[in-house]
């Protein structure tokens, strides 16, 4: 990561991302202490986490522990399209910002009560974002009715 990281500072989030991203700003997600922007890089839809340090914002020095899994994988026996889940989890904290993009149109639910927002970046393809508190093992997401408990130690993730 650039070291100015460390020191650089920036009175929006827009600010911060344009600094360091190359893309297109979709959706962000704001909380307390950060952001998670989805963006699109020529095709490819990622995301970054920006911190929130005071009044001001900055990219975060240390990269971001992020996973990425198939909501279909924690369940044996169950052959269908996969579901993408990208988990970001928030620097020193137990929450996580969850991005599951199912194959088609689809109600998105967890059992923290999270709330999802839907948004579209093309005809193809539903999103779905939420900001989850506590996050652990514990967590099941369900999708069209079907729990996935995408952490649990019988998870083969």
């Amino acid at each position: 990561m650039p070291f100015e990281n460390l020191f650089i500072k920036f009175d929006s989030l827009q600010d911060t991302f344009r600094y360091s991203v190359n893309g297109t700003i979709i959706k962000t997600v704001e909380r307390e202490n950060t952001a998670l922007v989805i963006y699109r890089n020529e095709s490819e839809i990622k995301t970054v986490l920006i911190i929130r340090n005071g009044v001001k914002w900055k990219n975060p020095f240390m990269p971001v522990r992020q996973k990425l899994l198939y909501a279909e994988e924690c369940m044996p026996n169950l052959y269908e399209v996969v579901t993408p889940v990208l988990i970001t989890y928030e620097p020193k904290s137990n929450n996580a910002y969850i991005l599951v993009s199912p194959p088609y149109d689809s109600e998105i639910s967890d059992n923290m009560k999270s709330v999802f927002e839907k948004f579209s970046v093309s005809d193809m393809r539903t999103y779905f974002v939420a900001y989850v508190e506590n996050f652990n093992e514990n967590y099941i997401l369900n999708i069209n009715g079907t729990d996935y408990p995408i952490l649990s130690k019988m998870s083969r993730t």
